[in-house]
């Protein structure tokens, strides 16, 4: 994800509402393949997805048929 490699290379970490924002940007942009990727990298950091997040991803994910 270009953008948060970006962040991290100034300095500046992703938070939890980073990660939200961009799963659900990523989404209605159907960028599925990266929704994953960035949910990984939310995890990774020690973030709990919240339950919204948690809908919005699972909704991309089977209306397109793939999986984390």
């Amino acid at each position: 994800m270009g953008l948060l490699k970006i962040m991290k290379l100034k300095g500046y970490y992703p938070n939890s509402p980073t990660y939200q924002m961009t799963i659900k940007d990523l989404c209605s942009e159907k960028f599925v393949r990266d929704v994953g990727s960035v949910l990984r990298q939310m995890v990774n950091q020690g973030f709990v997805p919240r339950m919204g997040t948690w809908k919005k991803t699972n909704g991309c994910m089977l209306s397109k048929k793939m999986y984390i």
